[in-house]
Order: C-alpha cells, then structure tokens, then sequence
C-alpha cells in the first residue's frame, strides 16, 4: 500500500518561501540563567545541619558566626564563616583541650542570612558536655562560666563577683573582650534565663553580636569592610550629582536665544 502525496505548487514568477527560521535567545540571558542555575545549586540553605554532622566526632564544640559579606550588583550573592572552636578530651583526662579552625566562605541564602544578620560574633551551633547540638544564639565562651574546671568567681573592690578564666583557657577571655571588661554573675543570670527561654542573649547592654561594641573589637574585618563600602558608594553618588550638575549646565548654557 502505498500513500499520496499532495505537492502544492507556486504560481509562476512567485518567490520562494522563506525557509522556518529556529528562535534564538540572546547569548547575554543564557549565560545569566546558567549562573542563577548553579548559584543555586552551591547556596546551602542551612549549612549549620552539615557542620553540625561535621563535628559530632568532637566532644564538645561551638561555631561561632565571625564574618557576613553580600556579593554582586544586579544579582546578589550571600555569605558567612565561621570560626571553629573544637574541644575534645585526652586520655585518662577530663579537662579539654580546645583548638580553634577557620571555615572556607559558606554561600547561603538570603533567609538565611538575614536571620543571623543580627549575630555577627556569636556563637550560633554548639554542643556542650553529653547534651545534644543546639542553635542557641550567646556569646562565645559563656557555656563554661560557672565551671570551676575553666575559671573562677572572684570579687572586685565593691563585693561584685565576676568570673575570670584560668590562664590555659584565655581563647574565651579574648573571645569575650575580657581584657578590658568583666562578666558579673548577674550577666551570667541573664545568659541562662535566655538560654532557657530560647532567645538570643547579646550580652549586658548588647554590646555583643553586630551591633555591639565588643564585637567590633573581635571582629575587625567585617566593619572595615563595610566602611570601605560605604565610601566607595559615598565617592560615587558624588560623582554621579557631579556629572548630572555638569550636564544640566551645559544645556543651559547651549540653550538657543531667540529675538522678538
């Protein structure tokens, strides 16, 4: 069995029809879907669950948020790291042992990140003696004050009873701006009634996390960053009035006078 087949012909003289022309995309919008693709794929959602798995073989341990960055123009891009302080016991020993690494540059989401925006310098991920991995939000170092293993109380001129590190465990004094501050027993009181309720604590007068004072000290790099920043939009929003002021003069000065 054989088909038909049905040939229209052209009348005479009748130009040829053009051949189906195959859509195209702009090479410029390609490339920009392959790399909101990819971002995509690399950005963590969380990346605290991975180094929480990380960091259950240590016996104790705490992540502390050290650095923010936001990246890009049109297509913005967020980041943090992290310091990781991992404590773990020798031997025949109670006493820890704490070595402190730093994190490459996690790419996170914006959720993400503005949720913890307000945390620079604290701890953010922890686990502390046989208890589980906790996200609770503190200072670092306040886990072990009251713990005669790491410090003690003692009392200044007026009878206030503040805590101070033993000299082996100085990472937390420094972490806490210690050397030019003292953590009183009712800054501790307030730590744990947060802790117990779930908040975030940021220290006495919230000199801890972005906003605090502290913080600034321990964290030098993030602020220096943010001020180069604010320059470099301060110098360009001049020039841009610059060269508006400078156009609008010139056509008024090119302006065309007319005589009655």
């Amino acid at each position: 069995m054989t088909s038909a087949t049905t040939t229209r012909s052209l009348p005479a003289g009748s130009p040829p029809a053009p051949a189906a022309r195959p859509s195209t995309v702009p090479l410029a919008a390609l490339v920009m879907v392959a790399l909101l693709i990819v971002g995509c794929a690399s950005r963590l959602a969380d990346p605290l669950v991975g180094l929480a798995k990380e960091l259950d073989q240590h016996d104790e341990y705490s992540v502390v948020l050290t650095d923010m960055e936001t990246r890009g123009n049109f297509v913005k891009s967020y980041f943090h790291r992290y310091d990781l302080i991992e404590g773990d016991r020798e031997a025949g020993s109670d006493e820890l042992t704490f070595v402190t690494k730093q994190s490459d540059w996690f790419e996170v989401d914006k959720r993400f990140y503005e949720r913890y925006q307000p945390s620079l310098g604290m701890v953010v991920l922890s686990k502390s003696g046989d208890k589980p991995a906790t996200q609770d939000q503190y200072p670092p170092g306040y886990q072990y004050v009251g713990n005669q293993q790491y410090g003690r109380w003692r009392n200044d001129a007026n009878g206030g009873s503040f805590w101070e590190f033993y000299g082996k465990y100085a990472l937390f004094s420094n972490l806490l701006g210690m050397g030019n501050r003292r953590l009183y027993q009712g800054d501790f009181d307030a730590y744990r009634t947060n802790r117990s309720r779930g908040r975030p604590y940021y220290g006495p007068s919230g000199n801890f996390g972005t906003r605090g004072s502290v913080t600034r000290s321990t964290n030098p790099s993030f602020f220096e960053r943010q001020q180069r920043r604010q320059a470099t939009r301060s110098r360009d929003f001049s020039s841009r009035v610059r060269n508006r002021t400078g156009r609008s003069t010139s056509r008024s000065r090119g302006g065309s006078f007319r005589g009655k």
